[in-house]
């Protein structure tokens, strides 16, 4: 065939030419035909012999074997729609709302409206054709065609977003540094859970981590990304010399719960007098020198008797009949110390951590949708179950309120606000897939935290725990007991009250807890003021004469307040309250010491924040 189109061509060209060129061209072609029938040839072995798809897009002209990935190339044509920027934008003209986006003056740009272009896309390679769907000829519910943003549009919202986002990280800075000063006492800070600070400040850290590579590759939105490093920067810093002093004041805990004791008995003999040197070789005594003086064992004295007379009586009877100590047999505890790690080596695991987190959730990006959403939720949850750790050390050390309650929800607020921009708004920056419904259980979550919280605050720390795990948890002292009278012989009963007999003249409500001195009243008005005279008054004390309920008022040394406490008549049975919250809350009006003295709970608790000892006696006091 190529050689028939050659001899037309060869024909045409002798009738348009002549004879003398055509008979030219005739010895040019029987000279050139045997290479271009060679070159001819080797093409076509060539492309027979290749295995190669000759349409492929790689520069190679080869696929890998291996790859089942099709590679096809497009041609992409785009039309774009027209924009009606009055209805959305204070510019009348595009070509203004263009220049303020490349160059922003500080103008109102108002709500940008998003581009909007037609596709139609055809691969060489593969054969087939790509169609956008939309209005006018497909219905929207279809399809909107390509709808997106411009470049700098994105820019504008992005930086935005992140300097709304300094602003969060400010205001939780501002929340920790009041916190900060409130708990700047070794007592405050030793009812602060660890794990909970850490988490903050890993996550902090992760947020500097993040922007500040951003920084070095961000362009327009620079200074955004600055104020967001800076912040979050600040945060970790005082995040981390907050943890530093945590972790110092707790040290101690640590260490005796891990401290192994080995006991071991050992007999000690008490010391022996010389004995008479009686060798005749050594040198005569000096002439002053008195006769020698026999060792007589050491006598032990009660410290009720007199002494002169026992050492009398003991000097006529004769050294030998004073009986002398027996061997005593003492104990020597032999601790090893447990090996506790330092704050720099928890700093670095932290570090470690975030560092794989940061890794792992750059990774996730080119993960399946399922597997990436999951361990999104998953991070988010772990994230902000930061006050579990919180709620199991109050357990733990039955104490309460280590943070104040402005910097619980105003932490936690804060914190959950770039999580609901990304959760609930659909054009985020990150083009993150919305999920309200995951969002809308993670805020039940955050408040059932809240709720058991506030239950340990006002109904114990141990609230809501199955009394057969009491057994496993560690001793704890009861600052809220139950006050009866049943308690006074054995020592139980506070010294306040145990005295009330011996102090007459405390007005209508003082007394004793004798049933002649003492005014009968509801449980449920204990800690209260007295209420008025008449019918109601007849009542309350018909009901408490049943519960056998009687308060005794003593003087609370603090605040030198009189404090009312409600305390069981003896021989009678621990009442059953119609409202055992009520009961639980009359309790909470006062705190008694292991050393028996009593306090208004404002008083000692505010006390204890200071110092732990008892204002009275200056014995050591349990954590509150």
């Amino acid at each position: 065939m190529l050689l028939a189109a050659r001899a037309v061509g060869t024909c045409i060209f002798m009738v348009s030419t002549g004879r003398d060129k055509a008979l030219f061209y005739f010895r040019l072609l029987a000279r050139s035909l045997p290479l271009l029938n060679k070159t001819i040839q080797e093409s076509l072995e060539r492309s027979i012999s290749d295995t190669g798809n000759p349409w492929t897009s790689e520069l190679s002209g080869t696929e890998d074997p291996w790859s089942l990935t099709p590679h096809c190339e497009y041609v992409m044509y785009l039309q774009l729609h027209s924009i009606e920027s009055s209805l959305h934008s204070p510019f009348s003209d595009v070509a203004d709302l263009e220049n303020e986006l490349r160059h922003p003056s500080g103008a109102p740009i108002g709500r940008i409206p998003p581009l909007r272009m037609s596709l139609v896309a055809w691969s060489p390679d593969c054969s087939y054709f790509l169609e956008s769907k939309g209005p006018p000829h497909y219905a929207a519910i279809d399809g909107q065609h390509l709808v997106g943003m411009k470049d700098e549009v994105y820019t504008y919202t992005a930086s935005r977003m992140l300097l709304t986002f300094g602003a969060v990280l400010l205001g939780q800075l501002w929340l920790l540094q009041t916190q900060i000063r409130e708990t700047s006492t070794p007592s405050t800070k030793g009812r602060v859970s660890f794990y909970t600070a850490s988490m903050m400040l890993l996550a902090d850290g992760i947020i500097f981590s993040a922007a500040s590579a951003w920084s070095l590759s961000a362009i327009a939105s620079l200074l955004p990304v600055l104020v967001v490093s800076f912040a979050s920067l600040m945060l970790m810093t005082l995040e981390g010399n907050f943890l530093r002093d945590v972790y110092h004041i707790q040290t101690p805990q640590r260490r005796s719960r891990t401290r192994p004791t080995n006991n071991t008995p050992r007999a000690t003999t008490p010391p022996t007098a010389p004995a008479e040197n009686n060798n005749n070789n050594t040198l005569p005594q000096p002439v002053t020198a008195g006769p020698p003086r026999v060792a007589s064992p050491p006598i032990i004295i009660p410290s009720d008797q007199d002494i002169d007379a026992e050492i009398a009586e003991a000097t006529a009877a004769g050294a030998a009949a004073v009986p002398s100590a027996p061997p005593q047999t003492t104990t020597t505890t032999t601790n090893a110390q447990p090996a506790i790690r330092s704050f720099s080596q928890v700093v670095t695991f932290l570090f470690l951590i975030g560092t794989v987190l940061l890794f792992i959730t750059a990774a996730s990006s080119s993960w399946a949708v399922t597997i990436r959403t999951l361990y999104r939720n998953i991070i988010t949850f772990t994230y902000f179950s930061m006050w579990v750790p919180q709620i199991v050390r109050n357990i733990l050390r039955n104490s309460r309120q280590a943070f104040s309650w402005r910097f619980i929800i105003g932490q936690s607020t804060l914190r959950l606000v770039p999580f609901a921009y990304f959760y609930l708004y659909e054009d985020n920056f990150l083009f993150v897939k919305t999920d309200a419904r995951t969002f809308c259980v993670l805020l039940g979550w955050v408040w059932c935290q809240f709720c058991y919280l506030r239950f340990q605050d006002v109904l114990g720390p141990r609230t809501g725990i199955p009394k057969f795990l009491h057994r496993w948890l560690p001793e704890v002292w009861d600052y809220h007991p139950l006050l009866k009278e049943d308690n006074i012989e054995s020592g139980l009963l506070p010294i306040g009250l145990s005295k009330c007999d011996d102090s007459p003249g405390r007005g209508a409500r003082s007394g004793s807890i004798s049933q002649s001195s003492t005014k009968t009243t509801d449980i449920l008005g204990a800690g209260s003021s007295s209420s008025s005279s008449g019918e109601r008054d007849r009542e309350r004390d018909k009901e408490a004469e049943r519960s056998g309920i009687k308060i005794c008022c003593v003087d609370c040394i603090i605040c030198k307040e009189v404090l009312e406490v409600p305390v069981v008549k003896q021989g009678a049975a621990e009442p059953a309250f119609a409202n055992p919250v009520a009961g639980l809350f009359a309790r909470r009006a006062y705190m008694v010491t292991p050393c028996r003295h009593i306090f208004h709970t404002e008083c000692l608790g505010g006390w204890l924040k200071v110092r732990l000892q008892c204002p009275i006696c200056r014995e050591a006091l349990p954590p509150l």
